[in-house]
């Protein structure tokens, strides 16, 4: 027998955001090796009014990319994207914006390029939180990929 358990949006729980947030930026913070410590309570109430269309994984994704722009040891308003500071989820050519067609392993390998270039160029930390071995990493890259990084 297989329980079900029903859990309603995130735009009905506002009142678990700030400990989801807190959870999320603790991790996250730990695992990226960021002085991120707290969200500011202004910032936490324009998450707990935003809709979170796409529900938790949403707030993650909101949050972690907090967490790699803000340089200071807390989380403000102006650390959130501005789609979430105006309330208003980004549209689908909001999204679209921008979008080239290019094959998957483009698209790998440019996310793993990003990664080395955020480890300051050390291949074995980049490996390591990809989750991958140096050798699948280097399997992205030829001679001109790293001359490619800044």
């Amino acid at each position: 027998m297989v329980n079900m358990l029903q859990v309603p949006p995130l735009r009905e729980r506002s009142g678990d955001i700030p400990l989801i947030a807190e959870h999320v930026l603790r991790t996250e913070a730990a695992r990226r090796g960021r002085p991120i410590r707290t969200i500011a309570p202004q910032a936490l109430d324009v998450l707990r009014r935003y809709s979170f269309p796409r529900n938790d994984v949403e707030l993650i994704s909101i949050l972690s990319g907090a967490l790699v722009r803000e340089e200071s040891d807390r989380l403000t308003i102006e650390s959130l994207p501005a789609h979430v500071r105006r309330q208003q989820p980004l549209s689908l050519d909001e999204v679209m914006k921008g979008f080239e067609p290019r094959t998957l392993h483009d698209v790998e390998r440019d996310h793993v390029l990003r990664m080395i270039r955020y480890c300051g160029r050390d291949k074995k930390k980049a490996a390591a939180e990809l989750g991958i071995s140096v050798e699948q990493l280097e399997e992205f890259l030829d001679d001109r990929s790293l001359d490619s990084l800044p």
